[in-house]
C-alpha cells in the first residue's frame, strides 16, 4: 500500500485522480461541504490527534515535544494492526495511493509527519510528503 502525506488545501489535489486523498484531522478543509467540494475524499479519524490534545496545544498549554510524546502514545494505544487494516480498508475502496490529510502546509509541525514518522519506525515504509504529482512520480 502506498501512502502519502499533505495538507488539505495543496492545490495538487485538486484534479488529481491518481490519489486518494483520506482526512486524518478533527475537521476538513474550511469552506468545504457537502454541496461544494473541492476534490472528493474519505475521512479516517483514528488518525486525528484527541480533541484535548489538540486544543492544549493550540492554546499554547504543551509544546511540540509534549505534543509529540502525547500523540505518539494514542498511536501505540491504537495498535499497528488496527491502523494498518484501517489503511488497507481505505487502500482497497479506491485502489489509488493513500494522501493522508491534516491543514498545515509542509514544513510546519504537524501530526500528519508524525504519523508518518511512527508508521516508518513500525515498519520501516517511508510516507512522504506529496509534492507535484505526475503519473511518472
Amino acid at each position: 500500500m502506498e501512502l502519502f502525506t499533505s495538507y488539505w488545501q495543496n492545490p495538487n489535489l485538486v484534479e488529481n485522480g491518481e490519489v486518494l486523498p483520506v482526512g486524518i484531522s478533527r475537521g476538513t478543509l474550511p469552506g468545504m461541504t457537502r454541496k461544494k467540494k473541492t476534490y472528493d475524499y474519505k475521512r479516517l479519524g483514528l488518525l486525528a490527534p484527541s480533541d484535548g490534545l489538540y486544543d492544549a496545544w493550540k492554546a499554547g498549554e504543551i509544546d511540540e515535544e509534549a505534543y509529540t510524546r502525547i500523540y505518539r502514545t494514542q498511536l501505540e494505544r491504537i495498535g499497528l494492526e488496527k491502523i494498518q487494516a484501517q489503511l488497507t480498508r481505505k487502500a482497497r475502496e479506491g485502489d489509488k495511493p493513500l494522501v493522508l490529510l491534516c491543514f498545515e502546509k509542509p514544513g510546519e509541525f504537524c501530526h500528519r509527519r508524525l504519523f508518518a514518522g511512527w508508521y516508518r519506525e513500525k515498519t520501516g515504509q517511508i510516507v512522504p510528503e506529496l509534492g507535484s504529482w505526475t503519473s511518472e512520480s
